[in-house]
């Protein structure tokens, strides 16, 4: 039974990591036509040439702003994070410590 757990957490450790994986292999690989050539076997998750033109072409792009996007994210993140621990603070300290209408919880 305990080679059973082990195979199946190994199962599904590689149905996690296969996709990303590919999705690193992919954005190393500076040629469309070398994935294509290759998808669907194990040469496609080693690049014949590595290069990170792909991300140079990501953060270098005028019209679509991936630094700004990514401030925005981190921005909106942060204050919603900050603001959600305010409140469930207040929450939860006066579910603790509150002596409220309902009285105790227990």
């Amino acid at each position: 039974m305990q080679y059973f757990k082990y195979f199946l957490a190994f199962i599904l450790s590689m149905f996690i990591l296969i996709p990303l994986m590919m999705a690193v292999t992919i954005s190393l690989n500076p040629s469309n036509t070398d994935i294509l050539a290759n998808m669907g076997s194990w040469k496609s998750f080693i690049p014949q040439v590595f290069s990170f033109d792909n991300y140079r072409a990501v953060w270098s792009d005028p019209y679509h702003p991936f630094g700004l996007y990514l401030f925005n994210t981190f921005f909106i993140t942060s204050i919603s994070l900050t603001l959600s621990l305010m409140v469930n603070s207040c929450a939860a300290f006066s579910l603790a410590w509150g002596r409220g209408n309902t009285g105790s919880i227990y």
